[in-house]
């Protein structure tokens, strides 16, 4: 194997890149936790859609890492989808979204989305030490990487769990507001 050909291959005979697995790790993680999101948010079609296009995209750029290989424009397309992902987020959370009617006034951080956004962010940084440094010396064994997975897994956990708790702390301001207005 030439010198050339080595350097251009992020992965190794002997493993996988270890950035390779936090970046499809953490936009596959980041998918579940949007598609978690999808039935939180029924009641708003716009965010259905978004969160149910956001996972399939974020899950289907994992798989196409895997099945095509951490090819440099496959890893670009991570980078904007993630960070895309996580831009959306910090505007949501920061200063709204003015034309989604849901998203019009700033959202408080939730775990449900806040574990999305810090799991499309480790992707983002994968990737990104992908691009950066192409060539390691030393690789993950599919042991340490089925790990990693596995921990991955058990750490979305509560986001995959955890409701969305905007609209009902708004039922709940309402009834009180509409209890002290009766009693007026």
């Amino acid at each position: 194997m030439t010198t050339s050909t080595k350097a251009a291959q992020p992965l190794v005979s002997e493993g996988v890149r270890a950035a390779l697995v936090v970046a499809v790790t953490g936009s596959s993680m980041a998918a579940l936790v949007h598609a978690a999101a999808v039935g939180n948010h029924a009641e708003h079609r716009t965010l259905v859609w978004m969160f149910s296009l956001c996972a399939i995209a974020q899950l289907g750029w994992a798989v196409a890492v895997v099945a095509v290989g951490p090819a440099r424009r496959v890893l670009a397309a991570g980078v904007l989808l993630n960070a895309g992902a996580v831009a959306v987020w910090a505007v949501s959370r920061t200063v709204g979204i003015g034309f989604i009617g849901a998203l019009a006034t700033p959202e408080p951080v939730g775990l449900q989305d806040f574990g999305a956004a810090v799991f499309a962010a480790a992707s983002v940084l994968g990737v990104l030490c992908l691009l950066i440094r192409p060539t390691v010396p030393k690789a993950l064994t599919p042991t340490w990487t089925a790990a990693l997975a596995a921990v991955a897994l058990v750490a979305t956990m509560p986001a995959l769990t955890a409701g969305h708790t905007r609209d009902a702390d708004r039922a709940h301001v309402l009834a009180e507001s509409l209890t002290a207005a009766s009693h007026d």
